[in-house]
């Protein structure tokens, strides 16, 4: 759920980025005045490469919960990317490269895509995958030579540097790295003659994207402390309607 609650967050800021040419960067950037933007570029290639993790996914034959944090690194790059491209004024999850002037948005968004999607799939299938996407979504940018080139610049950096903060996080750890077969309470185990195995847990392992660490939202060990503390208020509640 967190996972999926980031990537909307993401994906809920980029089309106000690309549409939104006024508002101060004053604060966050030694760039320029924000770049106009008379017609947003072709939003839907955001939402494009998003779906189009799920396919490698499935074409690497890897856990779609794998999958689902390297679709939210591609979002965080691509916003990145646009937000580098645009000189938006909202600081970048990993950085915010300097763009040209001209420097196109959605090539940008393009090329950090494919940098992302290279570098979290690297096998024969799914590159080939990859090449004729990226080919295919460049291939629809309408702006001049320059533009692109210039936005392939700044998409790359961009997706560069989201990688490099996502290095080390786990999300590569084996399957069921964490996980010992055992009995007794808060130990998961099969149901009786199932030999299906648990699911994903080197999850806990993870880095999240919108915390420091998952243990902050644990359940208090002593579960009592928690009745003591909530019974008062109930009493006191109960007397008071009395």
């Amino acid at each position: 759920m967190k996972l999926k609650l980031c990537t909307l967050a993401v994906f809920a800021v980029i089309p106000i980025l690309l549409a939104s040419p006024k508002a101060s960067n004053e604060k966050v950037s030694s760039h320029g005045p924000i770049k106009s933007v008379n017609s947003p570029p072709a939003s839907a290639v955001l939402d494009d490469w998003g779906t189009r993790f799920a396919s490698f996914g499935i074409a690497v034959g890897e856990n779609e919960r794998r999958t689902l944090i390297r679709t939210t690194i591609v979002q965080l790059a691509m916003f990145d990317a646009v937000n580098a491209a645009l000189n938006g004024p909202y600081r970048g999850f990993a950085s915010k490269p300097e763009a040209a002037p001209d420097a196109s948005a959605e090539a940008a968004a393009i090329r950090a895509a494919y940098i992302v999607a290279l570098h979290e799939f690297p096998t024969p299938t799914a590159t080939a995958m990859i090449q004729a996407t990226y080919s295919a979504s460049l291939a629809g940018v309408v702006d001049t030579p320059d533009a692109i080139t210039h936005g392939i610049e700044v998409g790359e950096l961009a997706a560069n540097n989201v990688i490099d903060a996502r290095k080390n996080d786990n999300r590569n750890l084996p399957e069921l790295a964490g996980y010992s077969p055992a009995t007794g309470p808060g130990m998961w185990v099969p149901t009786p003659n199932g030999t299906i195995n648990p699911q994903s847990p080197f999850l806990q392992f993870v880095t999240p994207f919108g915390y420091d660490q998952p243990s902050r939202f644990a359940l208090p060990r002593r579960r009592h402390s928690i009745a003591r503390h909530i019974r008062p208020t109930t009493m006191r509640s109960k007397m008071s309607v009395d």
